[in-house]
């Protein structure tokens, strides 16, 4: 399993190099400073995008962080608004992806109070305004 800095090094370097990403969140239990966590604590990143039609024409993009041993099928909300991709790679990284349009973002930073699912802890990985 790939190393939290070796993985936020290779998230951040393909995002950066992508106008389609605006913003990452890291959330759940790597994010919250009290919770436990080992080798085998998996990776939740909130990408937030301005078009997901990329992500829902190819995967290939999963390859940018190894080689994919399994990943669970394409979900999506009624209204096709955020996308999920929950991934296992050969080197024993797991990470749940999940795609959500920029519009998303901002209803969630013009309200005064988070989603309880953040309430497990969040971090800003990247924001490019």
């Amino acid at each position: 399993m790939k190393k939290e800095n070796k993985m936020f090094e290779e998230l951040l370097s393909w995002a950066r190099n992508n106008e389609n990403i605006r913003s990452i969140l890291l959330t759940s239990s790597r994010a919250n400073p009290h919770a436990f966590t080992d080798l085998f604590t998996d990776y939740d990143f909130e990408l937030f995008v301005t078009d997901l039609l990329p992500f829902l024409a190819s995967d290939s993009w999963l390859d940018q962080f190894g080689i994919v041993i399994k990943r669970v099928p394409l979900k999506t909300t009624k209204n096709n608004n955020w996308i999920t991709r929950l991934v296992l790679y050969e080197d024993g990284t797991k990470i749940d992806f999940q795609i959500s349009t920029i519009a998303s973002f901002k209803k969630i930073t013009n309200t005064s109070e988070l989603p309880p699912e953040y309430d497990n802890g969040y971090k800003v990985l990247l924001d490019k305004g």
